[in-house]
């Protein structure tokens, strides 16, 4: 074991790096999209980096407000996407890089806060690298977030173990704490867990160091709170009020506040469940998939068990500065802030929020294993081989959305987004039409899923435009009339709707009801008003309306000027009005974005119906 012991941190480092490495043939999954793939800040090359650290998390989407502040994520984002662009490996690899060096991190630290049990801290830490809990977090692009604030949490603790040895470390006990809060605001418990790891790593208390310690990092979490609070009130766009609704986290619509607070206390005793038993593993848990916990029911007698044990055994063990003491202080200060027991966040249950207290585990295993029977030893190790081929078979899961959704829809019945989001998955390989069997099938599917979804949020719009356009692809535009109708009738701002509506019925050669509806549309303010517009004006051409026709296209160019489909169908209009050098105008401007054979054509023909007059 000695010998194993002088190469523990390459051991740990090269199983979590190996463990993961087939992630580097996966893609863009999930909230990748808006976080990276399609977000102006960070695609827009390095200038673009003073806007990351001045606006809200996804203000480079669409210029989404989500009241959170995540600069660094978005900075390394950033960066990759200069010299890599859109290759998603090299954004895996960095994922896979900076978890195993956190492993070793984790290794380091515990091992000066137990240096008489450097052999356990190791097994403790190998049991961390393995747990299928962590699957999300690293074979996610997007959760690097989760990735860097630990990391750099257990810097700063790190750090402030040195504190008391070399004062300067404080300097960098600061440092790394400020760069866990700049990756997430959720890395705030560390102004507590950093203390935290200073008392347990001292035998005798150093008392003038820890109060410089913990009113350092108080001060420092006011100015973060502050300038936190400053950009997102900048922002031009309100904070969205759709991040708190009963959809995606189902507590925020539990009326009774005794039934919210029981389940939100039932979530912390379900995260420490889930490091026990890792199972299903699911990227999504919103409604209705965890139901609202009573104060008569089973889970919450559960509940108050494990809550009344873990207070007792803290504080039977904390001034001993027993490892489970310190265990239970990292699991629950970590994870009560993201239950939705003191303040509500935008999901109801996430594994990648357990990422940060799943810490607790290595002091867990430091405490339990030299207490049990030695015969039983070996048992709680072997934890770490089914675990690490859950781990792997996980993480194949995070290959694609397809993938993703298709798992978690057949493992969690229950959820609304599961079923959509997997429906939405099996639409999306089918572009307009579906044509072969194949096709066929999966849009039929995606359709049921689409009801499935239905069935448990009934008002869930999204859902209902979707399964129109699912019908749309089968041609069964009458169904996706039903569809688009019925919405618009349960909700009659649904800009949407119009827009899916009015491009059916213009399919069905209704021009009149579809030119109406697409100009309902324009009047909702929605962000695709240029091409409403544009098929507006087509309808008023087949109608023989070329005055509507010129106005309604001209509006659409005004909004988008390089829409060349607009200025081909502009120049017909003017032709069919004998308005040519108007025509060879808007053929001309169609030309030079399209340079296409039918614009030619168009352009040659009204120059010759020039000439002619």
């Amino acid at each position: 074991m000695e010998r194993l012991l002088r190469y523990a941190s390459h051991l740990l480092f090269g199983i979590s790096f190996l463990l993961y490495a087939h992630t580097l043939t996966h893609g863009f999954v999930f909230d990748d999209e808006i976080v990276l793939v399609n977000n102006q800040h960070v695609t827009g090359g390095i200038d673009r980096l003073d806007e990351i650290w001045t606006t809200n998390y996804l203000n480079g989407y669409q210029g989404f407000n989500d009241a959170l502040y995540r600069p660094m994520s978005q900075t390394v984002f950033n960066l990759v996407y200069s010299f890599f662009g859109d290759d998603p490996w090299p954004y895996h690899a960095f994922n896979i890089l900076l978890y195993a060096f956190l492993v070793v991190l984790a290794y380091r630290l515990f091992i000066r806060v137990h240096p008489q049990k450097k052999a356990i801290v190791f097994w403790g830490c190998l049991l961390f690298a393995v747990h299928p809990i962590h699957t999300e977090v690293v074979a996610n692009i997007k959760s690097l977030d989760e990735l860097l604030a630990l990391f750099f949490g257990l810097l700063a603790s790190f750090f402030a173990l040195r504190f008391h040895e070399k004062p300067q470390a404080l300097a960098g006990v600061l440092l790394a704490y400020a760069a866990a809060l700049f990756s997430k605001e959720s890395a705030i418990v560390f102004a507590v867990l950093i203390p935290a790891f200073f008392f347990f790593g001292h035998a005798v208390m150093p008392r003038r160091q820890f109060a410089i310690l913990t009113g350092s990092l108080t001060l420092l979490s006011l100015l973060w709170y502050a300038w936190h609070a400053h950009v997102i009130a900048s922002m031009p766009r309100a904070v969205d009020t759709g991040l708190f609704d009963a959809v995606s986290n189902s507590i925020v619509g539990i009326e009774d506040p005794f039934i919210r607070l029981t389940t939100g206390l039932w979530l912390v005793t379900k995260y420490a469940l889930k490091l026990i038993f890792p199972w299903p593993l699911l990227g999504d848990y919103s409604f209705n998939s965890i139901p609202p916990v009573s104060l008569l029911s089973f889970r919450f007698a559960v509940t108050l068990l494990f809550f009344g044990t873990s207070a007792f055994l803290f504080f039977k063990g904390f001034l001993k500065k027993r490892a489970l003491s310190l265990s239970l202080l990292l699991f629950f200060t970590a994870i009560i802030p993201l239950s939705n027991v003191l303040v509500y966040i935008g999901t109801t249950f996430a594994e990648r929020l357990v990422f940060t207290a799943s810490v607790a585990l290595v002091p867990l295993v430091v405490y339990l294993l030299p207490k049990l029977k030695e015969k039983w030893q070996p048992a709680l190790l072997f934890l770490i081989i089914p675990f690490a081929g859950m781990s792997l078979w996980r993480a194949s899961e995070w290959k694609n959305n397809f993938s993703l959704f298709k798992a978690d829809a057949q493992r969690n019945p229950d959820s609304y987004r599961t079923h959509y989001n997997y429906a939405t998955a099996l639409s999306a390989q089918v572009q307009e039409k579906a044509t072969t069997e194949n096709e066929k099938a999966s849009v039929e599917l995606a359709i049921a899923e689409y009801k499935k979804a239905l069935a448990i949020t009934p008002g869930f719009s999204d859902a209902s435009l979707n399964l129109g356009n699912a019908y749309k692809k089968l041609n069964q535009y009458k169904k996706a009339l039903e569809v688009y109708e019925k919405l618009i009738l349960d909700k009659p701002d649904y800009a949407r709707a119009y827009y899916n509506k009015g491009i059916t019925l213009y399919q069905l050669q209704q021009y009149t009801p579809a030119r109406e509806s697409l100009l309902m549309y324009t009047r909702l303010g929605h962000a695709n008003t240029a091409a409403a517009y544009y098929w507006a004006g087509v309808c008023s051409g087949y109608l023989e309306d070329f005055d509507g026709a010129k106005n309604y296209l001209t509006q659409a160019l005004t909004i988008n000027p390089k829409m060349w489909e607009a200025w081909n169908f502009l120049g017909m209009a003017y032709g069919n009005t004998q308005e040519w050098e108007k025509a060879i105008e808007a053929f001309t401007e169609a030309f030079v974005l399209n340079p296409s054979g039918e614009v030619k054509r168009n352009l040659e023909m009204a120059k010759g119906a020039s000439k002619a007059e």
